[in-house]
């Protein structure tokens, strides 16, 4: 979702004023980093990398992660935390056409938390991104590290090259290579995969591919998978063109963003009946729409809830109000 960060905004006008709340309640890094966590995955084998859980479908789970990473013939593994680890073979791998992208999927009874993906397309330059990964060892680390890193995006190039259209100020370590790029509000936005350094000054740049290149690229995946396990979707929710309502006057809403059906589930899970919403369209986005609120305390404390429970975002909206001014 595209929400303000700050104090609500007011603008006036020669007759009337219009009140328009946009309250974001983002995330602290630590809180980022407690969902990198769940959702990365570390993948050994002939290559060694990163992977993203970013589907569960019963007990089916796809992995996305670099081309790169897995482009080896032979058998790898991944580890999920405080969790199983499974065996991949490299058939089982589908590769994305003209994108140094690649899922797999691997089946399990647990239950593991995929991530939430966001429309990478409104993150600009200076927008703030984590990314984290499995660090190949080295001096520091003798086994793998887990490693987090925050950073901005400082350019978005418009001929990118193998899906890398982003460069930004993480400075990745070999092995984080597919691992995810989340925002402020622990969605992912983006996939971590290569840094090229320049000869002539000795500094390197660090690049990622944005989610959507995923999205609009899986249909056209060119190495179908020959496992039986069933060809996987992108993980976003029935598509509902129903428009979020309107507050009514006086009335404050939350609009929850919860693209995914584990999104909504987790939501009802932390919600009482009488505050379940309803799913709808809010811009370009799916979200749930909670209402009934006339104190933007109380709306503010729902929205906090809901982070801390089910680390969903939220937005607070205020049905414009027209105010007469005695014209003397």
């Amino acid at each position: 979702m595209k929400f303000a960060y700050g104090l609500p905004v007011i603008l006036l006008a020669a007759t009337n004023v219009m009140v328009f709340h946009e309250v974001a309640v983002p995330l602290e890094p630590t809180q980022v980093n407690a969902i990198a966590k769940k959702i990365t995955v570390p993948i050994s084998g002939p290559e060694a990398g990163t992977g993203v859980l970013v589907e569960k479908k019963g007990n089916t789970y796809t992995v996305l992660t670099n081309w790169h990473v897995v482009d080896t013939k032979g058998t790898y593994t991944i580890q999920i935390e405080n969790g199983g680890t499974y065996r991949i073979k490299s058939s089982q791998v589908q590769r994305l056409s003209g994108v140094d992208l690649a899922v797999f999927q691997f089946q399990s009874n647990q239950n593991y938390q995929p991530a939430n993906i966001a429309n990478s397309d409104r993150i600009t330059e200076g927008t703030t991104v984590h990314a984290a990964g499995w660090a190949d060892t080295d001096a520091v680390c003798e086994q793998r590290c887990y490693q987090f890193r925050s950073g901005n995006i400082s350019t978005r190039l418009a001929n990118a090259k193998d899906g890398y259209a982003w460069i930004y100020t993480n400075s990745i370590k070999p092995g984080m290579s597919g691992g995810p790029v989340l925002d402020n509000e622990g969605q992912l936005v983006g996939i971590n995969g290569r840094g090229i350094r320049d000869p002539k000054n000795g500094t390197t740049d660090f690049f990622a591919i944005p989610i959507n290149t995923y999205k609009r690229k899986l249909a056209s995946a060119t190495t179908p998978p020959t496992s039986r396990i069933p060809k996987p979707a992108i993980p976003i929710l029935p598509v509902t063109s129903k428009k979020c309502q309107d507050p009514k006057p006086g009335e404050l809403i939350l609009l929850v963003n919860s693209p995914t059906k584990n999104n909504q589930e987790e939501l009802r899970r932390v919600l009482p009946l009488k505050r379940r919403g309803v799913v709808c369209k809010y811009l370009e986005d799916t979200a749930t729409r909670i209402g009934g609120f006339h104190k933007i305390e109380d709306a503010v404390q729902w929205a906090k809830h809901i982070r801390d429970s089910a680390g969903l975002s939220s937005i607070i909206r205020i049905k414009p109000l027209k105010v007469l001014i005695d014209e003397q």
